[in-house]
């Protein structure tokens, strides 16, 4: 799952959504209430789901994640995974 902040007056600005490091408090809160902030690096990956996301990989160094005894459910926060490669991707996915 991957969670994007749009912030005020971002509406129409993909390059600046996606520019975004932090969000408001209530993006914060949000963001609290979508599990734990993991670091990639220290994950046991034989008994935690990434969904692909690997640090070595330049894809950021943490995550959320949420999990329960069955079901383990892994957010890509593009305001934490701050990558100069997706950034130009994504931009060029939206603004062409």
């Amino acid at each position: 799952m991957g969670v994007v902040y749009v912030g005020p007056g971002q509406i129409d600005n993909e390059v600046a959504i996606l520019r975004n490091e932090f969000g408001s408090l209530r993006y914060a809160q949000f963001l609290k209430g979508l599990g734990s902030l993991i670091c990639l690096k220290d994950i046991d990956k034989a008994s935690t789901y990434l969904g692909g996301l690997d640090h070595c990989d330049g894809d950021g160094d943490f995550a959320y994640m949420w999990e329960d005894d069955v079901m383990q459910v892994t957010a890509l926060v593009l305001s934490i995974y701050h990558s100069l490669f997706y950034i130009a991707y994504f931009s060029y996915l939206f603004c062409t």
